[in-house]
């Protein structure tokens, strides 16, 4: 212990690196010297980098890492990354991250129709948690209202990661859904640009405008309640060198729907995709297509094969007789095509069934499918974001 003691503050510093935070504040506790190296701050530095990937004090009303840490990432820092929020049938991605003096979460929305199927996701802020004062402060900053406090609470934790966290707003009753008011007309019109890029929906057709209407209420009138955060893990691609589709998270085309965003995952011989946002009919969390890759067809084939086409080949793709959808103009050649099945069912997810459909791929990235049933063709394409890579 003497020697220990006597050690340069640079060695005890690389040793005390090792350790996590609570153990330091029992160490600090334990002498002087202990307590003078503890707070040190290159050792809070590397911690807030190694735990939380934060690595820098930019826009933070803070002078240290270790203010950084004790005050914001020790309570908070288990909440960044991915979240898929519970929203009846339709679900959210959220992203949770520090930008600019502040953790921000962030719904993801997918592009504004089918046809922008390629354009990036929209980042639309939820909640926010800075510093005022040196105390924390949680607010709540969507609706037509000024911004207004929040509370974040975290379920349990694991390596620095929570397992689920709550957010629950102060002012509930400011965004949810009331009689006919003035400010509510407002706020509808500016979420449907916001949602659709289109401030007026009765140009629409009447069947449409009813899910456009369902979809508003049902994502307002969460706000009555604690919102329910759970934890979002990306399939890695590391391996996947030689795989048909590459795994991780899609935008995918839902007709009427819109965009939806999808879990792929390669599963031995199958690939599976489980919806992150959903719809009335096939909410979020359901398995939406699962494709046997040991079925591959020939080209011209429909309904069954047993050899396997060139992986190199190329084969012209048109879009079959009597299908509708939309094909995105550089997709004119596919490479391989196989066997599988879609979820398809009444509102409120009522008599669910599978029926047949095709996967076509086009690239690694990017796949289609046609659904035999609906005389539909949907397109897939895998996320580009950096936050969505693993």
């Amino acid at each position: 212990m003497e020697k220990l003691l006597c050690a340069p503050s640079e060695l005890l510093v690389k040793i005390f690196e090792f350790l996590p935070a609570s153990d330091l504040a029992s160490l600090a506790k334990t002498c002087r010297r202990f307590r003078d190296v503890v707070a040190i701050d290159q050792i809070w530095h590397d911690l807030c980098q190694k735990n939380y990937k934060v690595s820098s004090l930019d826009g933070w009303p803070l002078t240290s890492y270790k203010e950084l840490y004790a005050i914001v990432l020790h309570r908070y820092g288990c909440i960044l990354g991915l979240w898929k929020l519970e929203v009846l049938y339709y679900g959210a991605l959220i992203y949770v991250h520090v930008q600019n003096g502040k953790i921000i979460a962030e719904n993801c929305c997918p592009p504004f129709d089918c046809s922008h199927l390629a354009d990036p996701l929209r980042l639309k802020p939820l909640f926010e948690i800075s510093i005022e004062n040196k105390t924390v402060k949680t607010t709540c900053v969507t609706g037509l209202h000024t911004h207004h406090d929040g509370i974040v609470k975290v379920n349990s934790t694991k390596r620095c990661q929570a397992e689920g966290f709550t957010f629950l707003c102060s002012k509930a009753d400011w965004h949810n859904i009331k009689p006919v008011q003035s400010q509510n007309i407002g706020y509808l019109q500016q979420w449907l640009v916001e949602e659709y890029n289109d401030g007026n929906i009765f140009s629409t057709s009447p069947h449409l405008i009813h899910l456009i209407l369902s979809r508003y209420a049902a994502m307002h009138n969460i706000y009555s309640s604690n919102l329910r955060f759970n934890r979002l893990s990306i399939p890695s691609t590391v391996g996947h060198n030689d795989s048909i589709v590459l795994p991780g998270i899609y935008k995918g085309t839902y007709s009427s729907h819109g965009i939806e965003l999808i879990m792929v995952c390669d599963c031995k011989d199958r690939i599976l995709g489980t919806k992150i946002t959903g719809d009335p009919n096939v909410p979020s969390g359901e398995i939406t297509f699962d494709v046997d890759l040991t079925y591959p067809l020939e080209e011209g084939e429909e309904d069954n094969g047993s050899s396997v086409p060139s992986n190199n080949k190329k084969h012209p793709f048109h879009l079959p007789t009597g299908y509708f959808g939309e094909i995105p103009t550089h997709l004119k050649y596919y490479v391989r095509k196989f066997k599988g099945v879609g979820r398809i069912a009444n509102t409120g997810f009522v008599s669910p069934q599978w029926t047949n459909n095709i996967l076509y791929v086009f690239e690694k990235n990017e796949f289609g499918i046609l659904w035999t049933e609906l005389r539909a063709f949907a397109m897939f394409r895998r996320t580009e974001e950096e936050f969505l890579q693993n």
